[in-house]
């Protein structure tokens, strides 16, 4: 009887088990390119930006428009976009193009089509450009 109980438990616990291992998020990226595009673009404010070699990387809150900053950490920020479902990114940029920008500048980015998938996700800058007036 013992014997019978240990399998059934067992079987129960390998099937728990593997659905959860099955339960993979298949979701995509919201900012994904549609197939055949080489590049895609991204509008937003920077909310952070930090230097790594050969040049930097800039945390990006999405915004067609400038928007006024909340004065948050940069996880702070991160949790803001889960929040609101928002697509933040991280976004690698040359030295020339770092320099060139300011926390709290809305921009417009070309990127390129692929991207790393931690989150937030990293991708990488093809051309910059700082909104007038913001």
């Amino acid at each position: 009887m013992r014997s019978k109980m240990y399998v059934l438990i067992t079987w129960g616990l390998l099937v728990i088990m593997l659905a959860a291992c099955g339960s993979v998020n298949k979701e995509e990226p919201m900012n994904k390119p549609g197939q055949g595009d080489e590049t895609w673009s991204v509008a937003g404010n920077i909310v952070s930006k930090e230097a790594v070699e050969p040049g930097g990387r800039l945390l990006v809150y999405p915004s067609e428009e400038p928007m006024a900053l909340e004065e948050l950490s940069q996880e702070e920020w991160i949790e803001k976009a889960q929040a609101e479902g928002a697509d933040i990114a991280w976004y690698v940029v040359d030295q020339a193009q770092y320099a060139s920008v300011e926390v709290g500048q809305h921009v417009r980015m070309t990127l390129k089509p692929d991207q790393l998938e931690p989150y937030p996700p990293i991708r990488t800058v093809i051309d910059l450009e700082v909104t007038p007036g913001s």
